[in-house]
């Protein structure tokens, strides 16, 4: 495994997984070389013995050029050769080059891009990770990736495992308040402010606050905090350190909201055509980045929320009262997410539990 060029990633500390810059909507050209893929695939769990031929994967990404996400898929496409002896080679189509963003999904289902880096908020057709975007129900990423493999194993994300084989999940880092000029102490402070929400759980979150929730792209975000169009939003420190949103807001709400959920995938047709041996080294491969991408995320946040400080913005603690007061407020949404979930013909509450059970293990 090559060194990982840390210096490079922690100097380009902006990722925005939902917020990369999107390609040109060109179709590209789908066919496939005979002589690099395998005509047929195999069936999962039968996957036929190396034949030593040369797999060419075309991967999408939301990561744009320069962010040290972009470099981590990078060394991940490297290392996935390296540990194949060059059998596995990946080729990277950064922000969304390959396609429009809201195409992105159709076009890896359906086998014109063999592996897909994205935003499930993008995608939007993963229900299940609403549980972590449900307020307060994780508390970190690290603990968002624990229900996720849980669900998983428990064969209850068909929406992936359906259409791909998971390289590895990577939530953003937590959602946090942002005001421009209140000190917010109490819930009751949050009543009648105009506070920007980039998901519908988030929206739902704000209204049942007291407040009125507004969606604003996060390009126009920063000009319309400062003309007063909105008083508030809701975003992560890397997203508000890359748009500066420090210089319009003074105050940040410590109190962790929710999570997203991005990820990286191989098509399952694509997955099934790889020998066996190499399934495994990819596995091992992915597996490690998982790790390194938690470990990434975590000091970028660190690192953004240094340089949104040393910019003039105030770091509030939220109170034990603030916090418990807001959870109550937004509580009856994992009752409505149960039930938003039984109308997909899925079993809302099994899937509910068991998140829980795998939050109360993530937390001992």
């Amino acid at each position: 495994m090559k060194k990982m060029k840390l210096v490079a990633l922690f100097l380009s500390l902006a990722m925005i997984i939902g917020l990369t810059a999107c390609g040109g909507s060109d179709t590209p050209d789908t066919s496939k070389d005979p002589g690099t893929q395998s005509s047929a695939p195999a069936e999962e769990g039968n996957q036929p013995a190396n034949d030593g031929k040369v797999y060419n994967l075309r991967m999408s990404c939301e990561a744009s050029e320069g962010q040290w996400l972009a470099v981590m898929l990078q060394d991940y496409a490297d290392d996935g050769a390296e540990a194949t002896n060059g059998q596995v080679q990946i080729e990277l189509y950064l922000g969304n080059s390959l396609g429009a963003a809201g195409d992105i999904w159709s076009m890896f289902t359906q086998g014109a891009i063999d592996m897909v880096h994205c935003g499930v908020a993008h995608a939007g057709h993963f229900p299940v990770t609403n549980i972590v975007q449900t307020p307060f129900v994780v508390s970190s990423p690290e603990c968002a990736e624990a229900v996720m493999v849980a669900l998983m194993e428990k064969g209850m994300l068909t929406e992936f495992t359906d259409n791909m084989h998971v390289v590895a999940f990577m939530p953003t880092l937590m959602q946090q308040f942002m005001f421009v000029d209140k000190e917010i102490k109490s819930v009751e402070d949050l009543s009648g402010m105009i506070i920007r929400a980039s998901s519908t759980p988030l929206m739902t979150a704000v209204e049942s606050l007291g407040s009125t929730a507004t969606s604003i792209p996060i390009t126009d975000l920063y000009m319309s905090l400062s003309q007063g169009v909105a008083d508030g939003t809701i975003t992560s420190v890397d997203a508000a350190d890359i748009f500066k949103l420090q210089d319009v807001c003074k105050y940040l709400l410590d109190m962790p909201i929710s999570t997203g959920m991005n990820f990286v995938g191989i098509n399952l047709q694509t997955w099934n055509s790889l020998p066996a041996d190499i399934q495994e080294a990819m596995d091992k491969v992915g597996a490690e980045y998982q790790q390194k991408y938690l470990e990434l995320n975590t000091q970028a946040g660190q690192d953004c929320l240094a340089s949104m400080t040393s910019g003039g913005c105030t770091v509030l603690t939220a109170s034990d009262e603030l916090v418990a007061a807001c959870k109550d407020a937004t509580s009856g949404m994992v009752d409505q997410l149960i039930a938003d979930l039984n109308a997909e013909g899925l079993d809302g509450a099994a899937i509910v539990t068991a998140a829980q059970e795998a939050i109360a293990a993530f937390e001992g």
